[in-house]
């Protein structure tokens, strides 16, 4: 459905992925103990447009994609990427 939906544009849309996994950000403490959860803050599509964020966690790795409206309506739905993703998850140890 994604893929479909990339090859309906006049224009293919490109991706940049950074990885901030094995960093140690869960294992920062600042003196009230370990972070529940990290985040790639302030991303919209104008300030880092089509920029991919994967960060680790508790229970796996978070992607932070900010993109269009209209393609993240589509990847909300697409079953092949509904199965290795989960969309909003609760934030949780």
């Amino acid at each position: 459905m994604f893929a479909q939906l990339m090859k309906e544009k006049e224009k293919p849309m490109s991706l940049v992925f950074t990885s901030w996994c094995n960093l140690g950000f869960n294992e920062l403490d600042f003196g009230w103990g370990k972070p529940l959860w990290v985040s790639f803050g302030g991303a919209t599509q104008e300030t880092d447009p089509n920029t991919v964020v994967l960060i680790d966690t508790s229970q796996g790795i978070e992607a932070w994609i900010p993109m269009p409206e209209e393609y993240l309506a589509v990847l909300e739905k697409d079953k092949d990427f509904l199965t290795y993703a989960s969309i909003n998850p609760t934030v949780s140890r």
